[in-house]
């Protein structure tokens, strides 16, 4: 049996070949990696090395194999943790939440290289909330909602049925089924200060972001901001009132540099000139300086930290009176974790106002001012996390 993780699990100050070397020598016994890390020496023996290679190529992973694990992108990253899986000969894969920080490219290459391998007689368990994903690329699906198993099947017959609908699909298929996603929502964001939105996977915390961002329409209810409603807006107009959305999934161009990414995200304030844009570059530079080291090299190619810093850093660039962060820690190793909100208490000290929803719970109520846990229905009123 081989495993991936929900959360990266890779040596991140080792190459990706020698990540791939300890899963085949730890099959074999020990070998290279392992007495080179004792003693500084060592080379994996001829059938490591042909196994590495054989994950190397199957997987498109030789390009970056005598790089840096730390150096690489998420979705770089969730290739890796897989060939160490396999590399370990494994008769069944079990995949936690595989594509969690992946863009659609990524998903895409990621869902091929999971049919090859079922193709080649390895089975595979996978846990995923990306159910598009699921339907796409599962043969059996078994739908859990809050750990009660409430359907089984084909992919066909778990999409058309009602309880997974009403449980996982909601506005997707509003035209046919009314599903009520969020109910009872009730939370307030200090002013210069840090909100924290907690919930377990499903609870509906994305779903009201979406919702606050005018990406879903509010059935019922409202949405205050500064004296004005914001339900009934659209996105763009919620955007211009000062209130920005750092999306799950982080959100870059990846095929542009960072400077164009950032030189594109500095004019979405409105009667900005060209001085006041480059000045709004320089500041968030500040706030992220690795970035700065950056600024020729293609989005696509940062490591998964250097991306979500550069979403944070463009929906700075718009100067928001509200940012709005989803899911900041998602897909990332710990030590990049603890730089991110690192950089929220920074922005918090200057007292910018934000709204977080996050799983990474310690983290997260270290820097908050108020959080409130959903669990899909009212489950405890806005309190102080201190």
């Amino acid at each position: 049996i081989g495993r991936t993780f929900q959360r990266l699990q890779v040596f991140t100050r080792m190459t990706v070949r020698q990540n791939l070397q300890v899963a085949a020598e730890a099959v074999g016994g020990g070998g290279g990696v392992v007495r080179g890390l004792l003693s500084r020496r060592g080379s994996a023996d001829g059938d490591v090395t042909a196994t590495v290679d054989g994950a190397l190529e199957r997987l498109g992973l030789g390009w970056c194999a005598n790089r840096l694990a730390g150096d690489l992108p998420t979705g770089v990253l969730r290739l890796v943790e897989l060939g160490r899986a396999l590399c370990a000969a494994p008769q069944i894969l079990l995949l936690d939440e595989p594509v969690s920080g992946l863009d659609a490219t990524e998903t895409n290459h990621l869902r091929a290289v999971i049919d090859e391998l079922a193709a080649q007689g390895i089975g595979v368990l996978l846990v995923e909330h990306d159910v598009g994903f699921v339907l796409a690329v599962a043969e059996t699906i078994y739908v859990l909602d809050f750990g009660r198993l409430i359907a089984s099947g084909r992919p066909d017959e778990i999409e058309a049925d009602p309880a997974v609908r009403a449980a996982y699909l909601g506005s997707t298929f509003a035209a046919e089924i009314t599903v009520r996603v969020l109910d009872g929502v009730d939370l307030s964001v200090p002013e210069g200060g840090v909100a924290v939105l907690l919930g377990p996977n499903g609870a509906g915390k994305t779903t009201t972001l979406r919702v606050i961002a005018g990406l879903l329409p509010a059935w019922e209810g409202r949405i205050l901001f500064d004296g004005g409603r914001l339900d009934g807006c659209r996105p763009y107009e919620v955007s211009r009132r000062g209130v920005i959305l750092v999306p799950e999934g982080r959100g870059v161009f990846p095929a542009l540099s960072v400077r164009e990414n950032l030189e594109i995200a500095s004019r979405a304030k409105a009667g900005a000139g060209r001085s006041d844009r480059r000045q709004a570059v320089d500041d968030v530079l500040d706030v992220f300086p690795r970035l700065g080291e950056r600024l020729t090299q293609a989005a696509g190619t940062l490591s998964g930290g250097e991306q979500q810093m550069l979403a944070l850093a463009r929906g700075l660039l718009a100067r928001p009176r509200l940012l709005v962060i989803d899911e900041l820690s998602l897909g990332l190793a710990p030590q990049i974790v603890e730089q991110l909100f690192a950089t929220v208490a920074e922005l918090k000290a200057r007292r910018q106002t934000v709204l977080l929803v996050e799983q990474y719970v310690t983290h997260a109520l270290h820097v908050a001012d108020v959080s409130q846990l959903y669990l899909g229905e009212p489950a405890s009123q806005p309190s102080s996390s201190r």
